[in-house]
């Protein structure tokens, strides 16, 4: 199952893994922003 593949045929389910797959995202984003952010404060 690759990342833009809907999850299932009923589209609450598929739904519901697009927020699950989408708030992986973001924390994963977010911590790459909060450890840049502390290399450059502490550089």
């Amino acid at each position: 199952m690759s990342l833009g593949e809907k999850a299932s045929e009923d589209s609450k389910d598929a739904d519901l893994v697009a927020i699950i797959r989408t708030f992986i995202v973001v924390i994963n984003v977010v911590c790459a922003i909060l450890i840049m952010t502390n290399i450059v404060h502490n550089w």
